[in-house]
């Protein structure tokens, strides 16, 4: 966990790409799970009703899988699936907790949020 904990990272600094990651849909299937956990929890912190909960469910898993299957097979590279969900996911959690405690920070003095 900690090689692709470091190989995410560097996917973040664009020192590798997609390609370089392990074929894992295990893995991808956890991420998206976490991510959807991380993304929810800071909404409803931020007091977002649950049909808003919901449309950033579906927003996410629509760009997230819908999109990205879209293009790769756009692209006729559907085999590089599970690789570029991992770094998409992935870097998402990775830069989604590197900016939560500052949103968070933010949060009382960017006035009501509805």
């Amino acid at each position: 966990m900690v090689a692709l904990l470091r190989q995410l990272f560097e996917v973040c600094l664009l020192r590798r790409g997609p390609q370089d990651l392990p074929h894992a849909p295990p893995v991808v299937a956890a991420l998206v799970v976490a991510l959807l956990a991380v993304q929810l929890a800071f909404a409803s912190h931020q007091g977002l009703p649950a049909p808003a909960l919901s449309a950033r469910v579906m927003v996410t898993l629509v760009i997230l899988l819908g999109v990205t299957g879209g293009l790769l097979a756009w692209r006729k590279l559907e085999n590089r699936g599970s690789q570029t969900l991992l770094a998409l996911a992935g870097t998402g959690l990775i830069f989604t907790l590197a900016m939560m405690p500052m949103a968070l920070a933010l949060q009382p003095h960017l006035g009501d949020t509805e």
